[in-house]
C-alpha cells in the first residue's frame, strides 16, 4: 500500500496547519496581484518583488509539507519522508537565488542598452498612472514576507533562519541596531540579537519600489539600479540558508555536536561485551534529529 504524504484532513485539524494554509492563500493572492502589476508596468524591480512573493509562498508551503510528513506513517526500517522539509527549504532558497541571478542579468542588460525606457510598459509612463502600482506593490510584497516570517510559529523556514549563519546584510543591520538601542533601549526586544532576514528583505524591497517611483522619471536607469540592489540583497540573504540546508542533505553533522558524539562513543566502549567500535558515521537527518551507524 502506498503512503499518503500529505493527509490534508489531519493538517486542517491542526491549528498550525490552518494558519499555514491561510498564509499560503494570502501569498497566492499577493502573487496574482504582483503578476498583474508587472504586466502593466514592465518594471524590473517590481518583477523582483513578485519573485519574493513566490518565495514567501513556498516558505509557507514548507510548513504544510512538514506537518504532512510528521502526520504520515513511516516504515520502521526507513526514515520515510522526514528529510522532505529540509529539501523544501533548500529548493526554495535556491529558487530565490536563481531568480536573483536572472534579475541581475536583466538589470545589466537594461543598463547597457541604448534605450532605457523599455523597463516600463507603454501607456503607464505617467507618474500619476503608476503611482498606486509601486506603492501597493511595496506593501503587498512586504505583506507576503511578513506573513511567511511571523504568521506561523515553529515552521521549518523560521528554524533555518535562526540556525543559519548571519548574512552580510544582517551583520550591518545589527551594527545599526546596537546604535539605535543605545538611544532607545526598549527597541532591543525587536532589533537584537539580529533582525529576521525576511523582515530585512521586506524593508529593502519596499524601499527599492518606493525609490524607483520617486526617481524613475528623472533617471531612466534607476529601475535597473534598484533591481541590482534588490537582487544582491536576495542572493546574500539566501546563501546562508542554502548552505545550511545543503550540508544537511549532504549528510554532515553540525560542528557543535562533534564533541558530544565522541563522548558518547567513548562511553559506549566501556559497556560490558563491547571490544571495539569501527566505521562510525553520524549525520543530521532533519532539523531536530541526528542519525548514525557504527560497527560493533
Amino acid at each position: 500500500m502506498g503512503k499518503v504524504l500529505l493527509p490534508f484532513g489531519t493538517i486542517w485539524e491542526n491549528p498550525t496547519g490552518k494558519r499555514a494554509v491561510l498564509s499560503c492563500c494570502i501569498c497566492a493572492c499577493c502573487i496574482l496581484y504582483l503578476f498583474y502589476v508587472v504586466s502593466a508596468t514592465r518594471s524590473l524591480v517590481l518583477t523582483g518583488a513578485a519573485w519574493l512573493t513566490i518565495f514567501s509562498f513556498f516558505a509557507c508551503f514548507s510548513t504544510i509539507l512538514s506537518l504532512g510528513v510528521h502526520s504520515s506513517p513511516t516504515d520502521k526500517y526507513t526514515y520515510g519522508f522526514v528529510r522532505a522539509s529540509v529539501l523544501t527549504v533548500f529548493s526554495t532558497s535556491v529558487l530565490a537565488q536563481l531568480s536573483a541571478v536572472l534579475q541581475l542579468k536583466e538589470a545589466f542588460e537594461s543598463l547597457i542598452a541604448s534605450d532605457h525606457h523599455h523597463g516600463l510598459g507603454h501607456g503607464v509612463a505617467d507618474g500619476h498612472a503608476i503611482n498606486h502600482y509601486f506603492y501597493s506593490a511595496a506593501f503587498v510584497s512586504s505583506l507576503s514576507l511578513f506573513v511567511a516570517a511571523y504568521h506561523v510559529a515553529n515552521q521549518p523556514f523560521q528554524y533555518v533562519l535562526n540556525a543559519a549563519q548571519s548574512n552580510s546584510l544582517q551583520e550591518h543591520a545589527t551594527d545599526i541596531s546596537y546604535f539605535i538601542c543605545q538611544i532607545f533601549p526598549g527597541m532591543s526586544r525587536f532589533l537584537l540579537p539580529r533582525l529576521n532576514a525576511m523582515s530585512l528583505l521586506a524593508l529593502i524591497s519596499s524601499t527599492c519600489c518606493v525609490l524607483t517611483h520617486w526617481f524613475m522619471n528623472d533617471f531612466e536607469w534607476f529601475d535597473s539600479f534598484t533591481t541590482l540592489v534588490l537582487s544582491g540583497a536576495v542572493f546574500s540573504t539566501m546563501y546562508p540558508l542554502t548552505y545550511y540546508t545543503g550540508m544537511i542533505l549532504l549528510q554532515t553533522t553540525p560542528t557543535h555536536v562533534h564533541a558530544q558524539i565522541d563522548r558518547c562513543l567513548s562511553e559506549a566502549t566501556t559497556v560490558d561485551g563491547v571490544l571495539e567500535l569501527k566505521n562510525s558515521h553520524f549525520w543530521q537527518l532533519d532539523f531536530n534529529t541526528i542519525a548514525g551507524t557504527v560497527d560493533l
